[in-house]
């Protein structure tokens, strides 16, 4: 006790910012202590968050999908701030094999605003989620891009078009709270796009809250009731104590197998892994009954990946977790293990 009164007194006391100073060090159903110690962590680092993110546009153009920077936008960092618009925030680019993007590699999660107008109180949050799918060979699992605002005009067509490009852009599927989806599923289905919507997480949340309608339903997941937050929030809370479960990683290019000490600076804490500003701050505060937009969006990633990517089912006994896809790229390059045995039996 005495040690977490010392350190939110510190945090406090040592704030860089007025919003450091009034941060709520109590109530969080998350590791307050840990994520406020992430946040001062990355603050007082060269370049702070600013370091670790890229604001930029998706545009499109012959039929490919590419991210321009942009450094001057500014993000939103508060859903109160005078200018709510936000922006596309990008920490890492999609990674490929043989120049093409893998499937699965990559989910997104979106919590989106209710009305199409400017007055609303919500925000629009999207979080694009690099699964551990293909972890040893893209790396550990982590969220590569994040919006959060709410335009002016037309702010849910403004996220429909964002979520189709990031979709394309990181060809990845999208799980939507469907509670109040925001007009999401039919713009998909009027663009001929439904089959890069995920289905719903009924076998996990029938493990939870069986019987219940919203299991049901085709598309995304329920943030509906109480259960369902906790639902939410209990494996929210377990992801971010995990840790990395691979020993093995291959570089992407020459297919080297890393060594242990470049493991240990890529396998930490999911939560030592955080760069968003946002959601490490919306996870400090959060209260279930509170308007935490990037939170919700995230519970839906997780909630997902217990159902879609859960390490108790995937996690091949070999400890290798490649796909077919992979595997075959690897041994068309560096060949089978039967012929390297070859090879050396020839030599001795």
């Amino acid at each position: 006790i005495g040690k977490k009164k010392a350190y939110e007194k510190f945090l406090t006391q040592r704030c860089k910012t007025p919003s450091e100073a009034f941060l709520i060090t109590k109530g969080s159903r998350f590791q307050t202590e840990d994520l406020l110690e992430r946040r001062t962590q990355i603050a007082i680092s060269r370049g702070g968050f600013e370091a670790l993110r890229m604001p930029g546009e998706l545009v499109e153009y012959d039929g490919r999908i590419e991210f321009i920077p942009k450094p001057t936008l500014e993000p939103l960092n508060n859903e109160h701030d005078d200018d709510r618009e936000g922006c596309l925030l990008r920490y890492e680019p999609p990674l490929k094999m043989k120049g093409k993007l893998l499937d699965d590699a990559y989910i997104i999660s979106v919590d989106p605003i209710g009305q199409n107008t400017n007055t609303g109180r919500s925000c629009s949050s999207i979080i694009v989620f690099k699964t551990r799918r293909y972890e040893n060979w893209i790396g550990v699992e982590k969220v590569v891009a994040t919006y959060f605002g709410r335009k002016k005009i037309n702010p849910q067509g403004y996220v429909h078009r964002l979520l189709l490009k990031l979709s394309k852009y990181y060809n990845a599927k999208i799980t939507v709270e469907n509670d109040r989806d925001g007009g999401i599923i039919q713009f998909f289905i009027r663009k001929g796009e439904l089959a890069r919507l995920m289905g719903g997480p009924t076998t996990t949340m029938d493990k939870f809250i069986p019987g219940t309608k919203t299991n049901r339903r085709a598309f995304g997941h329920s943030m509906s009731t109480v259960r369902h937050k906790q639902v939410g929030e209990d494996l929210l809370y377990e992801w971010l104590d995990a840790r990395g479960a691979t020993t093995n990683y291959f570089d992407v290019e020459d297919g080297e197998k890393y060594s242990e000490e470049e493991i240990d600076q890529l396998v930490h804490m999911t939560k030592d892994r955080l760069e968003d500003q946002v959601l490490i701050d919306q996870l400090i505060n959060y209260e279930r009954g509170g308007n935490y937009d990037v939170v919700m969006a995230m519970m839906g990633i997780v909630v997902q990946l217990k159902e879609w990517y859960d390490p108790e089912l995937d996690e091949p006994d070999d400890g290798t977790d490649m796909s077919s896809q992979v595997h075959e790229w690897y041994i068309g390059r560096y060949g089978s293990t039967e012929e390297k045995i070859k090879i050396l039996r020839n030599k001795n």
